[in-house]
């Protein structure tokens, strides 16, 4: 797949799910989100996106940041074309939708799964109604609670829509269960009676065909109706007529359209005949066959009605989301929604309790069948980095939720209970210390989620929520203060903050109580001021004292936190760019340089690498010391020898992998630790991580025991690719390809093949940039590439990908190096 199809790909995924959460306010994604999703370089995906709007296959907000929609999927939601591409705001664009919303909101524009789960139910719909000339009687079958009543409501609105009837025509519910036990009656209602059909018939009476004339009748339970009633009704569909009980003379014209709906399977209790007379059948899913985004649909309507009927905010925690996405509903969207207005019942208790302005929906408070659905939030695991730690409904109404990450707001809730506790004690050397420790715990978690990428393929830092408007804002402020190269950074993390606080509502302060609160000298005040002064202006947020205090400490964090002397590291590492690929990758999570990198090959003398090394821990020393990341325990051995030659700390942790390096990166910057600390701190990180998730790997029929410890040792190494599927598929291609060549492998060189190729494919998904050109002398080994490459064949499919030549170069010097005789003597033809 090309490079723009995929962000294409990614772009339409990030739209749909945006729709599904925020609907008409849907935000948007810039080129750095796109970029990070699929570890793709940002400028690359800058210039895809504005092909795409060329193409008009994407709608461009021209705004800061610069935010791209995907064109179909709005089209397709709001079932109509839009001829421009570019828009100067999302308000633009939203007052476009809203408008278009307004005409198509009688019909099924507003359906949840319209697009999805239901678009051939309403494609069916749509025909039934429009079909001359007075449409076509229709079935809808469905469990109890999956929205048929709605689904027929739906119907009637797109019908005065599409002015198939007028807007004042009737459309009348009726629920044959209701008299199922009692067919005269049930009848009687349906068609009418005349004086004296029945005892107590003492009058002429209506039916409610005769009521819904020109309009819709929509019986539900129509299983409920006797073999008698189902013949009346089949001669209504046949001729438009009817006759009243008990009136065996007069026949009574109708225009009535009929929609029928069933919890049965009809051809169990209904007439062949009858059955037969419906030419339209509309079958709608359960609530488990649904999609997410659909679920999460139901649940964020749910969620803002209730919020707006209770007048208070509502905050909806992942582990209550991931139970309610995952839970098998009898009653379907109707029991959803019955048993979220019991959970907010309970919340509002205690929050009435509490005297708190925020109704916090928490697993207690769910019923208990849900609460108690162990499983739920283990099966969501596969969702859980679509879902926010916590989503927030505002009373507004036409407000979309608010999406945050629960870490960030426990710590800030503690950052605060520290400064109340510094000003009660009116001195700030009690606390002062715990208060430091906060923020920067605060901030470091806060830097790794602005610089949000993926990992690996398993390993994903969740999507945050920072509102577009108070980025603008804060950069407007900032823009004076800061550098051009911590700029980004530092308008990220404060702009994050403040979407965190800007749920608070609090009293306005003036002007001269900002200038007694902002005490620092230097710019780093004037600074908070003008962040303080531009948010109350420009966006009517009001900060507390507590608020300014807080983020005029913020601001000082991070130039202490980008600034300051800390321990450096060094990642030295087996493969071509393995250790460089790890590096700018922490580097990039991190927005440091300091992480820096030595790529050493296979072939390479043991001695060469260390003179690499020693020179660079000369050159990183900094006094504070230098600790080596690296992949293999032969590198384990410089550590005495590098301390005896320079006289530096240095520390060595073998069997590295990228999550340990990131962690090892912030924990040097974030913490003031000696470098044995920091590799105490490591250790202890590493020896919970391999209790927790080490399998065990018995030994079995299928490998050697040479093999078995192979891939044990492969497992360490490698960061996030598999070690045994990587064992079994190279074992298969080596096999294949010595085959070819007539060559006998010996185990020495099945674990360097292995070694190499692993550790190489894992480069290769990293960092998936073009790479260099092969030298201008493979073309001597060119007949070994193309063996190799017809044989790579089977990897590229393996991991979605196309080995590079400079890669399979690589390969085809080791076969050399190993077999020269044997290759020599190769012969393709034979």
């Amino acid at each position: 797949m090309k490079r723009m199809d995929l962000v294409h790909q990614q772009l339409a995924e990030a739209s749909r799910k945006q729709l599904a959460l925020f609907g008409i306010e849907i935000k948007g994604s810039t080129s750095t989100e796109i970029a990070d999703a699929l570890g793709l370089d940002r400028a690359n995906v800058s210039k895809d996106l504005n092909r795409l709007v060329t193409e008009q296959k994407a709608f461009k907000i021209n705004k800061r940041p610069v935010l791209f929609i995907d064109k179909q999927t709005i089209e397709e939601n709001y079932h109509f074309t839009i001829n421009e591409h570019s828009f100067s705001s999302l308000d633009q664009l939203q007052k476009l939708l809203m408008k278009e919303k307004r005409t198509q909101d009688a019909g099924f524009f507003d359906l949840v799964g319209e697009t999805g789960s239901l678009r051939e139910a309403v494609k069916k719909a749509q025909a039934a109604i429009l079909y001359p000339v007075n449409g076509l009687t229709t079935l809808i079958t469905g469990e109890t609670g999956v929205g048929k009543s709605l689904f027929a409501e739906k119907m009637f609105s797109y019908a005065i829509n599409e002015g198939k009837i007028p807007e004042k025509a009737p459309f009348i519910t009726f629920n044959c269960a209701d008299f199922a036990d009692n067919q005269q009656l049930l009848l009687s209602h349906l068609f009418g009676h005349k004086k004296g059909s029945f005892t107590g018939a003492t009058e002429d009476s209506k039916g409610l065909v005769e009521a819904a004339n020109n309009g819709f009748l929509f019986l539900d339970e129509v299983h409920r109706l006797s073999a008698k009633g189902q013949e009346m009704l089949f001669y209504l569909m046949d001729k438009g007529i009817y006759r009243k009980l008990g009136d065996v003379e007069n026949d009574y014209i109708t225009n009535v359209r009929l929609i029928m709906a069933t919890t049965e399977q009809p051809s169990e209790l209904m007439l062949n005949t009858f059955l037969r007379r419906i030419p339209v059948h509309i079958h709608l899913p359960p609530l488990y066959q649904r999609s997410w985004e659909e679920k999460m649909a139901f649940i964020s309507r749910f969620a803002g009605e209730e919020s707006r009927r209770i007048t208070r905010d509502i905050r909806i925690n992942q582990e209550v989301l991931s139970l309610l996405l995952n839970y098998q509903f009898e009653g379907n969207i109707g029991q959803l929604k019955s048993d979220f207005q019991f959970s907010c019942a309970n919340a509002f208790v205690d929050t009435i309790k509490n005297r708190s302005s925020e109704v916090s929906i928490e697993i207690r408070h769910l019923p208990v069948n849900i609460a108690q659905h162990l499983d739920g939030i283990e099966n969501q695991r596969s969702h859980a980095h679509n879902l926010p730690e916590s989503l927030l409904f505002k009373k507004e109404k036409n407000t979309q939720p608010f999406a945050f990450e629960k870490n960030e707001q426990e710590v800030y809730q503690r950052i605060k209970e520290n400064f109340l506790l510094m000003d009660k004690a009116n001195s700030s050397a009690v606390y002062e210390d715990q208060a430091q420790a906060v923020i920067s715990e605060y901030t470091g978690k806060m830097m790794e989620k602005v610089n949000q990428e993926k990992i690996n393929k398993d390993t994903i830092v969740k999507n945050m929520f920072i509102d577009s408007d108070i980025l603008e804002v804060v950069k407007h402020a900032l823009v004076s203060f800061v550098d051009r190269a911590s700029l980004d950074l530092y308008c990220k993390i404060l702009a994050y903050h403040l979407t965190i606080v800007w749920k608070n509502t609090s009293t306005t302060l003036e002007e001269e109580d900002i200038e007694a609160l902002l005490n620092e000298p230097g710019e780093i005040s004037m600074a908070t001021k003008q962040i303080v002064s531009q948010t109350k202006n420009r966006l009517g947020l009001s900060l507390t004292e507590l608020d300014i205090k807080i983020v005029d400490r913020l601001l000082n964090q991070l130039v202490q936190y980008t600034d300051r002397p800390h321990i450096s590291l060094l990642v030295v590492m087996h493969g071509e760019k393995t250790a460089s690929s790890i590096a700018d990758t922490v580097n990039s999570l991190l927005s440091i340089t300091s992480v820096k990198a030595i790529d050493m090959s296979l072939e390479e003398k043991v001695q060469e690498v260390y003179e690499r090394t020693k020179a660079k821990v000369r050159e990183l020393d900094n006094g504070l010391g230098v600790l080596i990341m690296a992949d293999m325990g032969s590198i384990k051995s410089f550590e005495r020898k590098l301390k005896d030659d320079l006289g530096i700390q240095v520390n060595v942790i073998d069997m590295a992998s990228t999550p340990l390096i990131l962690e090892a990166a912030k924990l040097s910057l974030s913490r003031k630790l000696s470098l044995e600390e920091l590799v105490q701190s490591l250790l202890s990180i590493m020896s919970r991580h391999w209790q927790s998730t080490q399998e065990s790997f018995e030994p079995t029929d299928d490998f050697r025991y040479f093999e078995i410890m192979m891939i044990q040792r492969m497992r360490k190494i490698l960061v996030f690719l598999d070690s045994k599927k990587v064992f079994l598929l190279f074992k298969s291609v080596l096999k294949t390809i010595a085959e070819d060549l007539k060559i006998e492998i010996t185990d020495e060189f099945l674990l360097k093949f292995i070694f190499h190729n692993g550790c190489m494919i894992e480069k290769v998904l990293v960092d998936p940039t073009v790479q260099e050109e092969p030298a201008a002398n493979y073309q001597s080994a060119s007949q070994l590439i193309d063996l190799l490459e017809k044989h790579y064949s089977v990897v590229n499919e393996f991991f979605g990908i196309e080995v590079p030549k400079k890669e399979l170069m690589n390969v085809a010097d080791i076969f050399i190096y190993e077999f020269p005789e044997q290759l020599f003597l190769y012969d393709p033809v034979s």
